[in-house]
């Protein structure tokens, strides 16, 4: 739950400490903290001045030793010449008045988190006499429409630092060998007498064992919360120069950390022959490879939109909800829009409310319509999809099918019309009811944990025992085999784990269909359910079978948990675990694929995107069918 971000872990003291399997290490941060009402009154809170437009603010610190309190002051600049200044990349976290210490300045003395407070002191001690630029400090958190502007500006501030400091957090464990290591495999690049540096080139001969220790050290240090803060995204992929800094002697520059790690890892897969399908030398690699690569893409002129970015960070993690869409505007090419501002005096329902409607006034609609549904939707709407929760919404528009990309209704121009008014949530799209849901069964799928395929595939030829006169024409095995799969041209390795799709873009693994004999191995499995038997099977044998099972499970995923579906035309598919016996298969026009439809007196729930076999390219856009303007809500 607490890796999900449904549960918050937080200690009320002067401890931080960190769980280690191997190394158990406890750091005590001595940081003035108040201990009582009394004291937590005593503390005089800054009164800022206002920003003039095109200000921000800076902080120059003072000197001072070890534990000694943060002090400093700060200045107003203005953004176009700010001058030399540092920004930092940070945890937030949840400050209380138990976990909160103060930097003092002429103004008054503000409250920041230890995790600032530390990485302020770690500068402090190097000696570094520039500015520095901080969320908490610089933007009065007080002052919601402060925080609205200056967000707004937050991308050109980070592009405008000499550097960005993202600070991991005091040392423990074995960060610093981590980090060490790391430097030692990816050599620092030279900067010629023109200052500008060339590219790095790695050192030879440098490639870990998959069996050294060290592996778990980078992957423990990678797995730090930085990784996953909804703000360092921004942060980190726009600035032109960034350095990791881990405690008071660890230091890496970022493209050489990430240079690094693309390089142990892939050389390491091709030294000692590993399969990258087999095993994951750094399981929690994901969101580091989601920065390092949209890093390296925006530099190639790559733009990305807001819905793009949404998916791709979903991983991320703000103590707001809200701030996983504000943290984004900076990256996105299609945000500039004004109702795509922040906006902290508003519900997070009447944020999202006003994106969603721009999104399909900007021709996204679709792009909503395929992550949305009951399961997918926020309560209050279910056309628009919880960007905001943990794990973005997947969709089989995208999926690599036999017959190429679906195009059940793509081939008649979209049409969405959204209300004007401000709090109403319908939504007008245009289509035709193609079937009825007839009836529903549940495929046993097992917990993922292990290799359930004798079961599900048990199910299916129960339930397909009847279907000899298929609609198209084809035969029960025909069926057995590309239904639970969604007609899939190829293995689609996903997984559950935190290793995210960007692990998978990374690895780019080579493309391949599946062998000639697919459907033999499959009917196998269902005739002779013998766990003992499959365990004889060649390797290779049991490898497509295994693929071939983790491919239901992503395809069965990305439909919200499926259940296997009968229609009332005699179609068989795969619809959300949400649907029931009833509802309406629709073609909405523009769109890949089919969706379930509610109907509720004159309006319509979005249950979600299905797959019925047989209607998934084009096949049931018939004269007959009556168009219709259904309004969702």
């Amino acid at each position: 739950m607490h890796r999900d971000g449904s549960l918050s872990l937080e200690t009320y003291s002067n401890y931080d400490g960190c769980f280690n399997e191997k190394v158990p290490v406890l750091y005590v941060d001595r940081g003035e903290t108040p201990t009582g009402p009394s004291e937590a009154k005593e503390k005089q809170k800054i009164k800022y001045q206002s920003l003039k437009p095109g200000e921000i603010r800076v902080l120059q610190l003072s000197p001072g030793n070890g534990d000694e309190p943060i002090t400093g002051t700060i200045r107003h600049v203005s953004i176009n010449s700010p001058g030399t200044f540092w920004a930092i990349s940070y945890v937030w976290g949840t400050p209380t008045k138990r976990t909160c210490v103060y930097l003092e300045t002429p103004q008054g003395k503000i409250p920041i988190t230890i995790s600032l407070n530390s990485a302020l002191k770690a500068l402090r001690a190097k000696g570094v006499a520039v500015s520095f630029w901080a969320d908490a400090v610089c933007i009065n958190q007080a002052d919601s429409r402060e925080k609205a502007l200056q967000i707004r500006q937050m991308g050109k501030i980070f592009q405008q630092a000499e550097r960005v400091v993202a600070w991991l957090g005091e040392e423990y464990g074995r960060s610093y060998e981590a980090i060490e290591t790391l430097s030692q495999i990816q050599g620092r690049s030279e900067t010629p007498g023109n200052g500008r540096a060339e590219k790095p080139q790695p050192r030879s001969g440098k490639v870990l064992d998959p069996m050294e220790s060290i592996w778990d050290d980078i992957n423990f240090l990678i797995k730090r919360p930085l990784f996953k803060r909804a703000w360092i995204a921004q942060e980190l992929v726009l600035s032109s120069k960034v350095v990791l800094m881990c405690g008071r002697r660890s230091e890496l520059d970022w493209d050489h950390f990430f240079d690094a790690l693309t390089i142990c890892e892939r050389e390491s897969y091709a030294v000692y022959g590993l399969d990258p399908d087999d095993i994951i030398l750094l399981p929690d690699a994901g969101p580091a490879y989601a920065l390092g690569l949209t890093r390296r893409k925006l530099k190639d002129q790559t733009k990305f939109s807001l819905l793009e970015l949404l998916e791709l960070f979903s991983h991320t993690r703000a103590s707001i909800e809200v701030d996983k869409l504000f943290a984004l505007l900076g990256l996105a090419y299609d945000a500039r829009n004004a109702d795509f501002n922040p906006d902290y005096d508003s519900t997070l329902e009447e944020v999202v409310l006003r994106y969603a409607k721009e999104f399909v006034r900007q021709g996204q609609a679709m792009d909503l319509f395929y992550r949305a549904g009951l399961s997918k939707s926020y309560p209050f709407c279910s056309w628009i999809p919880r960007w905001t929760r943990g794990s973005f919404p997947m969709t089989i528009s995208t999926w690599d099918a036999a017959g190429g990309e679906f195009h059940a209704a793509s081939q008649i121009p979209p049409y969405a019309e959204v209300n004007d008014n401000a709090t109403s949530k319908s939504l007008f799209v245009k289509g035709c009811v193609v079937d009825a849901i007839q009836s529903t069964d549940r495929i046993r799928m097992g917990t993922g944990q292990g290799l359930c395929i004798f079961d599900a595939m048990s199910d299916f030829r129960r339930l397909l025992r009847h279907t000899n006169n298929y609609p198209t024409g084809e035969k029960m095995d025909d069926l057995l085999l590309k239904l639970p799969i969604g007609d899939a041209r190829r293995p689609h390795l996903e997984s559950t784990m935190e290793r995210l799709r960007s692990y998978r873009d990374f690895a780019a693994p080579k493309t391949e269909n599946w062998p000639a004999d697919l459907q033999q191995l499959i009917l196998r499995v269902r005739n002779d359910p013998d766990l003992a038997k499959y365990q004889k099977m060649p390797l290779e044998s049991r490898k497509t079978v295994s693929k071939y099972w983790q491919t239901m499970v992503a395809f069965w995923s990305r439909l919200s948990n499926a259940v296997f579906c009968f229609t009332e035309r005699r179609y068989v598919g795969l619809v959300p675990s949400d649907a029931a016996v009833g509802d309406q298969i629709c073609l909405l026009h523009g769109g890949k694929v089919p969706f379930v439809m509610r109907q509720q007196g004159k309006a319509y729930r979005l249950i979600g995107e299905c797959y019925i076999h047989g209607i998934m390219h084009g096949e049931a856009l018939r004269p007959e069918f009556e168009e219709n303007r259904f309004k969702l809500g």
